[in-house]
């Protein structure tokens, strides 16, 4: 699979599974007018880039795996992982 083929894919299992719900309209909007198109340029990765780091990870357990393959993706990239505060999610 190429760059554009992944971040595609992996972004349309976001926005299926919520993660960009807590993203004001007009960035939904982007992201979904951005995966149209077959190619994408530097700069329109960069605009999903930032939709995955603001998104919200902290949904449930299927929402957690998703991050994980997002960090995983970010790493293949060679681009910072996201970091989130999972401390809410221990039981006491």
């Amino acid at each position: 699979m190429n760059k554009n083929s992944i971040i595609s894919s992996h972004t349309r299992k976001l926005l299926q599974a919520g993660v960009f719900d807590c993203l004001p309209d007009e960035f939904i909007s982007r992201v979904h007018h951005l995966l149209l198109y077959p190619e994408l340029s530097e700069k329109e990765y960069s605009v999903i880039i930032h939709c995955w780091k603001k998104g919200n990870y902290c949904l449930g357990f299927s929402t957690l795996q998703l991050l994980q393959e997002t960090n995983q993706i970010l790493s293949r990239l060679g681009m910072p992982l996201i970091e989130e505060d999972f401390l809410e999610f221990i039981i006491d």
